[in-house]
């Protein structure tokens, strides 16, 4: 199912700029957002896919977490590609 201009803003909206929300904490390092998590993507391991799965979809994005859950080993890849998706609707 292809997401709607509208559904994909507001999602960009939570994802980028989540409010009253924890980051992910890796290490003593806090992942806050997307952007974050995109930046720092090279230090996660395939063991913290379920993971970045889980808070991206207390972040709002269960579509997304659902994929790294189904693919385990192209987690990265796959918050590559929805970072990538989400940008121009931020």
């Amino acid at each position: 199912m292809v997401e709607s201009k509208g559904v994909l803003m507001d999602l960009a909206k939570k994802m980028f700029d989540p409010v009253k929300k924890n980051p992910y904490y890796l290490g003593e390092r806090a992942i806050r957002n997307l952007r974050e998590l995109r930046q720092n993507l090279d230090l996660f391991t395939e063991k913290e896919a379920i993971w970045v799965a889980d808070w991206l979809e207390y972040l709002g994005d269960p579509k997304t977490a659902q994929k790294i859950r189904e693919k385990r080993g192209d987690f990265k890849a796959i918050v590559i590609n929805r970072y990538a998706e989400l940008w121009h609707y931020r």
